[in-house]
């Protein structure tokens, strides 16, 4: 590195399959790694990237990639920063000696930190292995980054499962969008190289590599961008994010809380620690504006600062006997719900349904703790305080006092240590396997929002702590049980349909669209425009976005996007790829990001870290199409017909299809008007009209009593076929 006069990297890597590779030192001998790379593949790297990621570079005269132009290295200071934390990973001083010996001071320096730090250690090699290559082929920081990847890929002989061996560099990266390396690990992420014992890895959002004269990050569009110049590298100060009088003085009291509640020190480092990753990561939001952000930042922090100071809580409203303690944190469990809302507002990847076959819910509330954490935290610590929980929006309420072992932290809450890597989801003999993925906060948002869904289906959502399988729906009218794998079935649960309106019930906004599920219609009727827009007509209460061929889902997720609403939610089959579950079926999981060209994609699953495949190019976005085609609804034919029913009114009377249109968007104040209070919603809407349209959703709907939900759908639709609005 030092050789490089100025420029700097991305240092990630692309672990293939989340696993610990084994990186044999005879292997590595075998390799190479010390040998100098000849000119010819020097030149051949520069021409072909072969998949690698894109270099874009903006330079002045000043750093032209010249070598002979550059600043000289003594005059250059190194820091290696977390860009989302702001922490410095590891730092190299100025006017340092010996500059070109790889035992240089400030390699010594980095090695040194590297025995707190294991990520220094990679980096320490990785200096190792540049230092090592011919002067010619470090003139620039782009074409080090091309022989680095190119002898990866010249090495690769072997299939995407087998051990990462061979290449001057153990640890690689800038090949985020590298077909070849079939990425499977959110870079980027820091290899650890390992003496035939395995390699372990080190995850960052992002790690920029600064010098004072230059920049190298990779942007937006995952393109590695040079930049000149650039401030002096400076940790991020929260309070600058935070300049308004109300949040600022929200922060520091939960601060204050922090460290006279937390006891373990550990613990108290890391809830402080992600009150920064979550301010920094927050203030990035493009979804909201600047005093939206604040809003949700001391919501959310106010949110924590009840739990933190309460002196008692739901549980000690229990029988204590149901009531065990974690044997990982010394804290009482307000507390720790307290560290895990924090921990999961400062990533909410971290957040799974562990055991239970909650899906939805974890799906839901990953979605809420990455776009608005505050509705999200006051959920979970309403219910950690009082058992009770008061929508936002809507007018529902849950009270879970009426099944104490909601509220009991079952036996995963019981252990969890943040760590949730190993657990496997709905194991066979149905036992935890390694560390738990779900918190204490977690089992609260999951059982709080599944019941607001079936209480309304006159239901009542019991888990059962240790056995999912032994969770069951219990009927509210008379006490009948019904096993939770049968309430899905029979649609009790929580339904991708119903996740918009759960989500506005809890946000108070309504978002649709970001939902994607399949449609039922057949290949054949799918390539009906006139059938698809009716199809969408006929669910636009549920706010679902209908993908009608696997070629729709790159589309959607771009729109998604523009649209500032992500991350969305699809509703797959797992008995296929990218899963492969044996004994799979329907499911819902985050897609968290999506290739530039929208050809690949990563997803969060909730069925532990190791399910997780966060990064874009993890898997091609046609093979998610069709595990969502895969998870289609039986076809219902009456349905069917009826949709090509009202096409065909549509076209043999245009005249009076252009008026009922006209007459829907009047029909709300109509009945604003005339409605008699004493009377129902559907008998309030056959007194003022005859129209079928507007009777159903009458029945179906009877909470929308000023017909708000009709008029937003109705122009949701509308908006998405503008040929279809009436001209008044």
């Amino acid at each position: 590195m030092d050789e490089y006069h100025g420029s700097k990297s991305i240092i990630a890597m692309a672990e293939i399959n989340n696993q610990k590779h084994g990186i044999s030192d005879k292997q590595s001998e075998k390799s190479g790694e010390k040998e100098t790379l000849n000119s010819k593949v020097a030149e051949s790297s520069q021409t072909d990237a072969r998949g690698q990621a894109e270099i874009e570079s903006k330079r002045t005269n000043r750093h032209s990639g010249s070598a002979s132009e550059n600043p000289a290295p003594n005059d250059l200071s190194l820091q290696i920063v977390d860009a989302i934390t702001g922490d410095v990973i590891a730092e190299r001083p100025k006017d340092r000696t010996d500059n070109n010996s790889i035992e240089s001071a400030s390699l010594k320096a980095i090695k040194e930190l590297a025995q707190a730090d294991p990520a220094a250690r990679a980096i320490a090699e990785i200096r190792d292995n540049i230092n090592g290559m011919p002067k010619e082929s470090r003139q620039s920081f782009e074409e080090a980054a091309r022989l680095s990847t190119r002898e990866y890929l010249d090495s690769k002989n072997r299939s995407s499962d087998d051990s990462l061996e061979g290449g001057s560099h153990k640890a690689l990266s800038l090949a985020k969008n590298a077909s070849e390396m079939d990425i499977h690990y959110p870079a980027p992420a820091i290899a650890l190289p390992g003496s035939g014992g395995g390699q372990a890895v080190k995850q960052f959002e992002k790690v920029e590599l600064e010098t004072d004269s230059s920049k190298v990050q990779i942007n937006d569009s995952n393109k590695v961008e040079v930049t000149d110049p650039i401030e002096a590298p400076k940790q991020t100060d929260s309070t600058e994010i935070l300049k308004d009088p109300d949040p600022k003085e929200k922060r520091e009291r939960l601060e204050k809380l922090a460290n006279e509640k937390i006891s373990a020190p550990e613990n108290r480092e890391r809830f402080l620690k992600d009150m920064k990753t979550f301010e920094n990561r927050l203030s990035k939001a493009d979804w909201m504006s600047p005093a939206e952000t604040l809003k949700q930042m001391g919501d959310t922090y106010e949110s924590l600062s009840k739990l933190l100071s309460a002196d008692s809580d739901v549980l000690d409203k229990l029988p204590p006997s149901g009531v065990k303690p974690n044997t990982t944190n010394p804290d009482n469990y307000r507390t720790q719900a307290a560290e895990q809302i924090m921990h999961q507002a400062a990533d909410p990847t971290k957040i799974d349904q562990g055991r239970q076959a909650t899906c939805p819910t974890a799906a839901l509330q990953i979605r809420q703790f990455t776009r608005t954490p505050a509705h999200a935290a006051r959920l979970i610590s309403d219910v950690m305080l009082t058992g009770e929980y008061k929508a936002t929006a809507g007018g529902k309420s849950v009270d879970l006092l009426k099944h104490p072992v909601n509220l009991y932290p079952d036996e995963e809450a019981q252990k969890y240590n943040f760590k949730g890597k190993e657990t496997e989801y709905l194991a066979d003999d149905h036992k935890m396997h390694g560390d738990p993925s779900r918190s204490y906060a977690s089992q609260l948002y999951d059982v709080a929002a599944t019941n607001l869904i079936t209480e309304g289906k006159g239901f009542e959502y019991v888990q059962d702590p240790k056995d999912s399988k032994k969770s069951y729906a219990l009927r509210s009218s008379n006490g009948e049980k019904v096993k939770w794998e049968d309430a899905l079935s029979r649609q009790i649960g929580v339904r991708d349909s119903e996740l918009v309106k759960l989500n506005e019930w809890i946000t108070g906004t309504r978002e649709s669209g970001f939902v994607i599920r399949s449609s039922t219609l057949n290949a054949g009727e799918a390539k009906d425009p006139e059938l698809r827009k009716f199809y969408d007509f006929s669910e636009r209460d549920s706010g679902v976005n209908n993908m009608y061929s696997t070629d729709d889902l790159p589309k959607q997720l771009q729109e998604i996007r523009d649209k500032k609403r992500w991350p969305p939610i699809v509703s797959m089959n797992t008995s296929g790829p990218p899963i492969n579950k044996i004994g799979g079926g329907r499911h819902d999981l985050v897609i968290h990001e999506i290739s530039p060209d929208g050809k690949h994609l990563g997803y969060d699953n909730t069925w532990g870290m190791k399910e997780d495949h966060l990064s874009p190019s993890a898997v091609e976005t046609s093979t998610m199409a069709k595990a969502i085609e895969a998870n289609k609804d039986p076809r219902a034919l009456d349905h069917i017909n009826s949709l090509k029913a009202q096409i065909k009114f549509k076209q043999t009377y245009p005249k009076e299809w252009e008026r009922m249109k006209k007459s829907w968007l009047d029909f709300p104040d109509k009945l604003t008007k005339n409605y008699d209070s004493t009377k129902n919603l559907e008998d309030n809407v056959k007194n003022n009209t005859t129209d079928a349209f507007l009777i159903q959703w009458a029945r179906r709907h009877p909470e929308d009593k000023e017909f708000k939900l009709w008029t937003n759908t109705l122009q949701e639709w509308f908006n998405k076929y503008p040929e279809e609005r009436p001209v008044h």
